[in-house]
Parts: structure tokens; sequence; C-alpha cells
């Protein structure tokens, strides 16, 4: 069994008297891909940063890979790697001397070995010698991860990595987060795209920096008990017009039905409309979301 590489109790943190985290207690176990949701604002950047040492709690007790997250910063950095969504390297540099760069200000050893080897692992071989600024958005990405993990940390930390680059570059890009989760390596992991949440061994939902849920994508579906029908038939407009007021149902029209997803008395709509045909149909993940959002 993996063990539990952190261990949150009763976070709190604040700014400027606005309460950002508000009593989070979580627990994640060492290799996971981890996936922080939630909408803008929920608090999910701050908690990943309180857990990697970048800024303090308030209050609460936590740990990060045995150490303490209050009074040990200086030893859990050094083991943990960040990546942005954003390309924050230098574009002057050619590829194998950003790795260089940044693995001397990490204090790799064999810098340069270590640096080769990451550019075989990542296929950036014919890019070694390749301005950064002359790379196209997925292989700067790509770069920006060889360097997140020069210096081999037990956790990596991605931040919407993958928001800017098209859908081949992100399918590349996470056969690489695949490989060093298996290596052991913990991933964590802010983001807002639908095929990213489903790839993640857990989630960690906050909203107004309170933990509403952690657990599989399963378990959320299951905590939810929504219901989704495909609905069409002669008088829709009038059923629209009834269900559209509620705040909590989602509507998604299609060519000539609708989709409806909701906590609804589905059983009393069909005796009252019926002309329409109900079809129940897996609930999709941006309508639970997005029935997450309103609650």
């Amino acid at each position: 069994m993996m063990e539990e590489c952190i261990i949150l109790n009763n976070i709190h943190k604040s700014f400027n008297n606005v309460k950002v985290i508000n009593d989070v207690t979580l627990n994640i176990r060492q290799g996971q891909i981890v996936g922080f949701i939630g909408p803008n604002g929920s608090g999910k950047s701050t908690m990943i940063n309180i857990i990697c040492g970048m800024i303090p709690s308030d209050s609460g007790q936590g740990y990060c890979m045995g150490y303490n997250i209050s009074t040990e910063q200086s030893y859990i950095k050094r083991n943990v790697g960040y990546m942005t969504q954003y390309f924050t390297l230098w574009e002057s540099l050619t590829v194998f001397e950003n790795l260089v760069f940044v693995g001397k200000m990490r204090n790799v050893k064999k810098v340069e070995v270590e640096s080769e080897k990451l550019i075989v692992k990542l296929g950036l071989e014919r890019f070694r010698n390749t301005l950064a600024k002359n790379l196209s958005g997925g292989w700067k990405q790509k770069l920006s991860l060889a360097c997140a993990i020069i210096h081999r940390p037990k956790i990596l930390f991605l931040d919407e990595p993958t928001a800017s680059i098209d859908p081949l570059s992100r399918k590349e890009f996470w056969t690489l987060i695949f490989d060093l989760s298996a290596e052991g390596i913990t991933v964590l992991i802010v983001t807002h795209a639908i095929d990213e949440i489903e790839k993640c061994n857990n989630l960690v939902y906050l909203k107004n920096g309170v933990l509403h849920f952690t657990g599989t994508l399963d378990e959320l579906f299951t905590s939810q008990n929504l219901s989704t029908f495909l609905i069409e038939g002669e008088g829709i407009e009038y059923f629209i017009d009834e269900v559209s007021c509620n705040k909590d149902v989602q509507i998604i029209p299609r060519v000539k039905s609708i989709s409806v997803t909701g906590h609804l008395h589905f059983e009393m709509l069909k005796k009252k409309y019926p002309n329409l045909t109900f079809s129940p149909i897996p609930t999709p993940l941006d309508a639970l979301l997005y029935s997450l959002s309103g609650n």
C-alpha cells in the first residue's frame, strides 16, 4: 500500500482578513495524481502552495513528506517541482542550456549528465540546441516539465499546465505524467479541463476555501446522485420554461432534443408531459461540475 505523503489537519489561511482556506483536512498518498478542482478563486492554488511550503498556513497542522509545513518549509521546497501554464524559462538559451542552468540552481550533481538524460526521456533530442523561443507551445511545456523535475522531486505541482497547448501535445504530456506517477512522484494538478480531471486518481473539490469532496471520480458521481435524461417531443419548449427557473438544473440543447441534469422529479414530469420521451443517459462530467458549483 502506498504511504501517505501529505497529511493536513484543520488548515486555515486568510489574506487581508478574507478567509481563503477554511478548516481543510486532507490526506494524499505517494504516487497519486491528484486533481484540485473547483471554481476560480476557490483556494486550489493557495492550498497547494501551503502543502509545498511556498506560503505558511495561519493555523492547523500538516506534514509533507514527513516535514512540518509550518517549521520545515525549506526541506519541503527542495523536494518539490513546479510548473505553470505560462512559459517562464529563458528564451535566449537552448533547451540544454536551460536544463543545465536550472539544474545548477537546484544544486544537481553531474547536471550535464542529468540534463542529457531528461532530454532523451522527454523526447527533446532534436531540439537540444534549439533556442527556447523557437519552440512550439507543446515543446516549451515539455521543456518546462523537464526543468521542473531535473532535481528529482518527490512532489510535482502543475498549475493548469496544458491550458495553452494542442490536443496531441496534451496527450503526449499526460503520457509523461503517468510515467512520473509510476516512478512514485506525487502529482498535484490544478485544472479545469474535463479530460484532465478524468485522468486523475483522486480529486479534491474546493469552493470558497472549503473542502467539499475528496475521493475518486466515481465516488464524486455517487455522492451527487444526479440524474440526466435525453428529452424530445412536441411541447418541449413548455418543459424548458418550467425547469429552467431551477438554478441547479443544467439544460443542454441538442439538434432535436435537450439533455437535462439535476435533482428533478422526473417521474412526475413524465406524467405532466406525456408527449415527451425521457431517456436516461450517463451524467456528463461537465454537468456534474456545474451542479457542484451551484450548491
